[in-house]
């Protein structure tokens, strides 16, 4: 039998092949600005996003205004909705390891830097049903790797840190995490992880 009681995932990365990147390449090309400048100054902003307060229409007129792109300034339509819609994936070999997770009567979640946008397409597709926590730093305020959002998750769930086990494919989040008691692994690829979870006794 498993210590752990319940098991988070990332979104962005490990339960949906999603990059940020993605985005903004497409949107370098789109608005013909360079790709470097505009990725430096998205991932400056992109927390402000994240976390709700700003809309992505606020998040572009201060991108624009940045790079010098006038267009990008005065864009209406949801660049991200149509972006994720066209590119983003379901990772299907871990939706099937969460079912067996559940099947081990160990509950699951979420635990994800998402904006208002992506969190509608996900619900759309009911991804998000079978997670009985959820937890979304456009809703809290707060962003990963800022140890305020791992704390308001401790605050929110019946379960002791050390019953907890996170799955994140970025190595500072799983670092700040395994610092407040959570276990905590990077993803790399499928096969990596159902060993990581069956050596847990999760699967």
């Amino acid at each position: 039998m498993s210590q752990f009681q319940l098991v988070l995932f990332d979104i962005g990365g490990v339960l949906v092949n999603w990059r940020d990147a993605w985005l903004y390449h497409v949107v370098s090309e789109k608005f013909g600005v360079q790709e470097k400048i505009l990725t430096s100054e998205c991932e400056k902003e992109i927390v402000n996003l994240h976390t709700g307060k700003i809309s992505e229409n606020e998040f572009w007129r201060k991108i624009g205004k940045k790079v010098k792109s006038s267009e990008l300034q005065k864009v209406k339509k949801s660049l991200i909705h149509d972006t994720f819609k066209d590119k983003a994936k379901l990772n299907n070999s871990i939706l099937k390891m969460v079912k067996k997770i559940q099947e081990n009567k160990i509950k699951v979640g979420v635990l994800s830097n998402l904006e208002k946008t992506t969190h509608t397409i996900l619900e759309d597709l009911a991804l998000l049903d079978s997670f009985e926590f959820q937890f979304y730093s456009h809703k809290t305020g707060f962003a990963k790797p800022d140890r305020r959002i791992f704390k308001y998750v401790l605050g929110n769930v019946p379960f002791k840190s050390s019953e907890i086990f996170f799955i994140d494919d970025k190595i500072s989040n799983v670092q700040v995490a395994n610092s407040i008691g959570i276990k905590s692994i990077k993803y790399v690829n499928a096969k990596k992880l159902k060993q990581d979870l069956k050596r847990h006794k999760i699967l």
